[in-house]
């Protein structure tokens, strides 16, 4: 019983506190489990919140730099995208109608999968915008070969084409310069 009553004078002498903070004091206190005040849970709440916060602002300081998307297309399919973009490009000039003079043409056009089938209607001589992909397609379609009669190595007769005769063609700056050759050499 005296070590138990030198305890006790001893915790009698020596605040609580610094009982509860020294390392060598067997004096632990113990709480009760029991409900939680609402000050407690504001409290426990408003750390949750701060921890989040702290992370969210870790987060945004390691992602400050703009992230480019991720382009995961083909070659090809970005090579045909490039296609389209290219083809779709506006271009303004006029319509020459060779083969009847005054007259117009109208067709239908699609190039690309996906594409919607356009109608086009041009008058001779009217200046108008079109896709570039469609005045290429007028320039290309636009004329018939003429075939002349020759003879080959071996002596048998055959047909050549001799020449091109153009119908109609769509005349615009842009396509001219697409069509000349880089060393400056005509055709």
């Amino acid at each position: 019983m005296e070590n138990k009553m030198d305890a006790s004078k001893v915790a009698a002498k020596v605040p609580l506190t610094e009982l509860l903070e020294s390392p060598n004091t067997a004096v632990t206190e113990k709480k009760k489990p029991g409900p939680k005040s609402k000050i407690e849970l504001q409290q426990e709440e408003i750390e949750k919140l701060r921890a989040e916060l702290a992370e969210q602002k870790k987060q945004a300081e390691t992602t400050k730099k703009i992230i480019e998307p991720v382009d995961e297309r083909t070659p090809l399919e970005k090579k045909i995208a490039a296609m389209k973009e290219d083809g779709m490009t506006p271009i303004t000039g006029y319509f020459r109608y060779i083969e009847r003079p005054g007259d117009y043409q109208e067709f239908v056009f699609k190039k690309f999968k996906g594409q919607s089938l356009d109608t086009y209607k041009l008058y001779d001589g009217v200046f108008t915008t079109i896709p570039k992909c469609v005045g290429e397609h007028i320039n290309k379609t636009g004329k018939y070969p003429v075939n002349k009669r020759s003879v080959d190595e071996s002596g048998k007769p055959v047909e050549v084409v001799d020449k091109y005769m153009q119908r109609f063609e769509f005349i615009s700056s842009a396509l001219q310069q697409d069509q000349q050759p880089q060393n400056g050499n005509m055709r």
